[in-house]
C-alpha cells in the first residue's frame, strides 16, 4: 500500500460511521453531478445533518436552496441511494427534494442566489453555429487550424484547469505529456466554433493582455446552469468528427495512465471523473471561450466579493475591449 493510500485509510478510520457514510455515498455519487460537483454538498447535507462539509463551514457558504416539503433525513439519504442505483434521475432527485424541472435550473437558481459569474452562449451564436454547413474547410480547420499565440496560451491553461477533474493537470505535477491531450481537446472545441464565426465575419473582440487571459479562463470554467454546449448544436457530421477526435486523446491518457482514474497519489481527493468527460468539458469550454468572446450577452457577471457583489455589464469584463 502506498504512502497516500495508507494516510487516506487511517484518516477513514478516524471519522464517525455517519462521516463514513457521507464521504462513501459523496464519492459514489459527486461525478454524476459533474460539472457542478459542489452542489452536490446541498443534498448530502440534508441526509447528513449532523456531518458538516466544506461548503458550510464559512458563513458566506451557509446560504442552503430551499427544498419543496419537510424531509426527514433518512428520507433524503433513501433518495440519495436511489439516485446512485440509477432508480432516479438526477432531474427527477432535483424535481423531489428542490421542486425545479431540471438540476440545470436548480444550478441557475443557487448561482443567481449566490451571485456566481456564468457563461452561456447567446441564441445568436447558437443558431449561427447549428446553421452552418459542413466543409472539407472545416475539417480542415478544426484538425490543423491556426490559433492566435495569445489565445493558444489561453487554451492550454484551460485544458490544464479541466484535466484536474480525472486527477491530471499541473495541480498533480504531471509529465507535460499527460497535459497534451486537455490542451489539443481545447484547441479543437474552440476551432469548432472559431472558423464559423470567421465564415459569418463575426468581431473577435478581446485584449491580450496576461490579465485579460486569466480572466477569460476564469469566465470560462463556470458555465450558466441552463447553458448549451456549444458543441451540441454543430452539424452532426462536425460534432462526429470531434468526438472521434475526443476518443483518439481518451485512448492516448488510457495508454499513459491506465483505463481509469486514480488518485493513488493525491490524498483525501474525491473520485476524479473519466477521462473522456473532463476531455470533452475541455473541448466545450474552449468552443464556449470563442462563443463568449464574440457575443457575451447570454452571460451573468458579478464583481465585488462575497456579500458586496454587483452585477457587471459584459464590456468591463477584464479581457472586454470595453473596459479600457
Amino acid at each position: 500500500m502506498s504512502l497516500f493510500k495508507k494516510k487516506q485509510t487511517q484518516f477513514f478510520r478516524q471519522l464517525s460511521p455517519e462521516e463514513q457514510e457521507r464521504r462513501l455515498l459523496g464519492n459514489k455519487i459527486r461525478n454524476d453531478f459533474y460539472p457542478h460537483t459542489n452542489e452536490v454538498d446541498y443534498f448530502l447535507d440534508l441526509g447528513f445533518p449532523g456531518v458538516r462539509s466544506q461548503s458550510n463551514v464559512d458563513p458566506y457558504f451557509n446560504w442552503a436552496p430551499r427544498t419543496v416539503t419537510e424531509f426527514a433525513a433518512s428520507e433524503i439519504r433513501g433518495l440519495l441511494y436511489a439516485f446512485q442505483d440509477k432508480k432516479i434521475s438526477r432531474n427527477e432527485l432535483t424535481r423531489k427534494i428542490y421542486g425545479f424541472e431540471t438540476f440545470g435550473e436548480f444550478i441557475e437558481h443557487t448561482q443567481f442566489e449566490l451571485k456566481s459569474s456564468a457563461v452561456a452562449a447567446s441564441s445568436n451564436t447558437l443558431k449561427m453555429l447549428e446553421a452552418e454547413p459542413p466543409t472539407v474547410e472545416w475539417l480542415n480547420f478544426i484538425h490543423r487550424g491556426s490559433v492566435d499565440s495569445h489565445i493558444q496560451r489561453w487554451l492550454e491553461d484551460l485544458g490544464d484547469r479541466k484535466s484536474t477533474h480525472s486527477a491530471v493537470g499541473s495541480v498533480f505535477s504531471v509529465r507535460t505529456a499527460e497535459l497534451n491531450p486537455y490542451i489539443q481537446a481545447a484547441t479543437i472545441g474552440f476551432r469548432a466554433v472559431y472558423f464559423v464565426l470567421q465564415q459569418n465575419k463575426v468581431e473577435f473582440k478581446v485584449l491580450t493582455s496576461a490579465e485579460a487571459g486569466l480572466s477569460l479562463v476564469n469566465d470560462c470554467v463556470f458555465f450558466r446552469g441552463t447553458a448549451t454546449d456549444p458543441l451540441d448544436v454543430v452539424n452532426s457530421s462536425i460534432s462526429e468528427i470531434v468526438e472521434s477526435l475526443i476518443d483518439g486523446l481518451d485512448e492516448r491518457l488510457k495508454t499513459m495512465l491506465g483505463d481509469t482514474p486514480t488518485t493513488e497519489n493525491v490524498a483525501l481527493t474525491p473520485t476524479p471523473v473519466p477521462f473522456k468527460v473532463s476531455l470533452k468539458a475541455a473541448a466545450n469550454g474552449g468552443a464556449m471561450m470563442a462563443c463568449i468572446v464574440s457575443d457575451p450577452s447570454n452571460c451573468v457577471f458579478y464583481e465585488g466579493s462575497r456579500f458586496n457583489k454587483l452585477r457587471q455589464d459584459p464590456s468591463r469584463r477584464k479581457w472586454h475591449p470595453g473596459s479600457i
